[in-house]
């Protein structure tokens, strides 16, 4: 499972910005990658459905870019579970600054990445993409492997 080609954001921010994509289209292809490959890789802890991401569009020089966030960083309309059963389905009632400000660039937030529990030394389901006998790394685990296999 090596994943899909490395993404340009550059090629990305030329493609909307030129008019031969839009910036739905540029994230239902990131949702088809993520459905493509994420069930066996596990680098998102949840994924946001498409009418809620076409309904919080906004403009922007970043608009099209899907990001996956952390699950570590609040969210207002994903659960935050920062990687522990402790807080699961917990939802925040606003961004942290930085999802804020991503969205505010027009940032699509298509989902939170596995985490360890409070980014802490733990195990995580997420597979490295291009070696299952190498880790992807430990807290920011799932953030990793997506970018690594072409997700996001």
């Amino acid at each position: 499972m090596a994943g899909f080609a490395p993404q340009s954001l550059t090629a990305l921010i030329e493609r909307v910005a030129s008019g031969r994509s839009s910036p739905m289209r540029e994230i239902d292809r990131a949702l088809e990658r993520i459905a493509s490959l994420d069930p066996e890789l596990r680098s998102f802890a949840r994924v946001a459905d498409r009418a809620s991401l076409s309904a919080s569009m906004r403009d922007g020089p970043l608009a099209g870019v899907a990001l996956g966030v952390k699950d570590l960083f609040d969210t207002f309309d994903l659960d935050t579970d920062y990687g522990s059963p402790l807080y699961a389905r917990h939802r925040p009632r606003a961004d942290a600054a930085l999802v804020a400000q991503a969205r505010a660039l027009g940032c699509a937030i298509i989902g939170k990445t596995v985490t360890t529990e409070f980014a802490y030394a733990s195990d995580v389901p997420t597979l490295n993409p291009h070696s299952a006998a190498h880790t992807p790394g430990a807290s920011s685990s799932g953030s990793a492997a997506a970018v690594a296999a072409g997700l996001v």
